[in-house]
């Protein structure tokens, strides 16, 4: 008992450090959840089936006319992003004390990827990302893991089309290499890889054609939402209900033409870049221990890159220039932590030499540096803020001696 005690007490300074630099990171972007997430909030299936409404039906099945409220929707968005935080702290917690976890740790939590998230606090991904980490952090059993991977392939979609390019490719890693999948015969995991494949396309697909929604019906749900909820929705959240596929792939075609934009990206990618290809260099490393199969580790290695490659590339038909860029580095850090967490600390331990270990830390270190110096540009044009944070300060000093909630309203627009 005592040996356990003084292993905690040596232990909590390093997490006091792990968590200063990610409030550090959080701060950097947090703020109250926009009026395009609380509009997806409002969208249910009172008019018929449609895309990205599954949500929103829960609550308003939930919570009635509630759901009206934007400081309820507020509430509920914040509280999801909450429980993302806790369940990637519990995911980093669980991470054995090898020579990659501390610069892991500094990297993972720093990362620009953790301000963008926060900058979008309720927004649908998160709710798929939530899915998919109470996925990798079960430890009863791989059969009841293959399980529940399989019900988020089927009901992610519902939530957001584009489910399959966020956390498709997380879901595959973790039942083909995920710790509960160690010592699986590979035909079974690979038979498990091949049905979620099957199911994320198909309930992906059955969603997109059975989702459509005509300008008329998207018309009357608009005036419908609009006069429903206590603060203005956004009005352009509402023609993602009605907007073909092609025409999202022309609009893509014409802004990838245009230089600024070009430059934007190529910016981006040194905001978010270095993190991805840390957390990728980490995973190849661990890969090559992790599976005696040969087979096995191609496998592994491939739903990595399409863990982390997913979200890029919807850079071809969805508009948010830094916002796949930062889930992109986001999932490599989930998929290299997983990778982790599946091989035993021995493996790595045993095998790293110590001039490896120097350089590795070394290299996270000033990695932690960069995330936390880096300013990602937000997409709705919101800059970052900075320590120490006057602006926040400032604001919650107004906000609670004239105690008008008009303040915490999100401003028109965004």
């Amino acid at each position: 008992m005592s040996a356990d005690r003084s292993a905690r007490a040596s232990f909590a300074p390093g997490w006091l450090f792990f968590s200063f630099i990610a409030a550090l990171a959080l701060l950097k972007g947090i703020r109250m959840p926009n009026r395009w997430a609380t509009t997806h909030y409002l969208f249910n299936y009172q008019t018929g089936f449609m895309k990205r409404a599954l949500w929103g039906d829960v609550l308003w099945r939930v919570l009635g006319g509630w759901t009206s409220k934007y400081f309820v929707l507020a509430m509920i968005a914040l509280a999801i992003f909450a429980l993302l935080l806790v369940l990637l702290v519990v995911l980093c917690r669980r991470i054995p004390e090898t020579a990659v976890r501390v610069p892991f740790l500094v990297v993972f939590l720093a990362s620009p990827a953790l301000t963008f998230a926060a900058h979008l606090a309720g927004y649908l991904e998160q709710i798929a990302y939530i899915g998919v980490l109470f996925i990798v952090l079960q430890r009863r059993s791989w059969t009841l893991q293959v399980l529940s991977a399989c019900a988020a392939a089927i009901l992610l979609p519902a939530v957001h089309e584009a489910s399959v390019f966020w956390v498709g490719g997380l879901s595959a890693l973790v039942v083909v290499a995920g710790p509960l999948a160690r010592g699986r015969r590979l035909v079974w995991r690979a038979g498990a890889c091949l049905l979620l494949m099957v199911l994320w396309s198909a309930s992906t697909l059955a969603v997109i054609n059975n989702g459509k929604v005509t300008k008329e019906r998207a018309e009357r749900v608009r005036e419908d939402r609009t006069a429903f909820a206590d603060l203005r929705p956004r009005q352009d959240a509402f023609q993602t209900l009605t907007v073909p596929l092609s025409d999202s792939l022309a609009d893509m075609r014409q802004r990838w033409a245009d230089r600024n934009m070009q430059v934007e990206a190529g910016y981006s990618a040194l905001v978010f870049g270095p993190s991805l290809a840390f957390f990728s260099v980490l995973a190849s490393r661990r890969i090559r221990r992790l599976d005696p199969d040969r087979v096995g580790r191609v496998l592994t290695a491939v739903l990595f890159v399409a863990a982390a490659a997913g979200p890029l590339c919807l850079h071809i038909a969805g508009w948010d220039t830094h916002r796949w860029n930062a889930m992109a580095a986001m999932n490599a850090g989930i998929a290299a932590a997983i990778l982790l967490i599946a091989a035993p600390a021995s493996s790595d331990a045993s095998v790293v030499p110590r001039q490896m270990a120097s350089r590795i830390a070394t290299v996270g270190f000033a990695l932690c540096l960069w995330n936390i110096a880096a300013d990602p540009t937000l997409f709705d044009e919101y800059g970052p803020a900075h320590p120490p944070f006057q602006y926040q300060i400032q604001f919650l000093r107004e906000a609670i001696s004239s105690r008008d909630p008009a303040l915490w309203l999100p401003r028109p627009g965004n």
